[in-house]
């Protein structure tokens, strides 16, 4: 699966369509995210945790002035300040 433009809708998307890429991606996020053509960068910790009805996971975003061109593009891409914590 290409993904282009809002690439965190597309997994979550994914997620909810596809049971065991859900799985896939809460187990080995590195590898499943390689797989769809996200690869994190270097040293960057995924962790994908799963909200329920009665669980909500806020997430808050690295600070844009303490982070590298890499780290700033990979946020892009994922979404936007879920890039070390993707989930909810």
């Amino acid at each position: 699966m290409a993904f282009e433009e809002n690439h965190y809708q597309q997994l979550i998307a994914l997620c909810w369509k596809d049971e065991v890429f859900k799985n896939e991606l809460m187990q080995d996020p590195h590898a499943t995210l390689k797989a769809v053509g996200l690869t994190p960068p270097s040293g960057v910790v995924v962790r994908v945790i799963e909200n329920t009805i009665t669980e909500f996971t806020l997430v808050i975003p690295p600070n844009p002035a303490n982070m590298s061109a890499e780290h700033l593009e990979w946020d892009r891409i994922a979404g936007g300040g879920v890039a070390y914590y993707i989930g909810g």
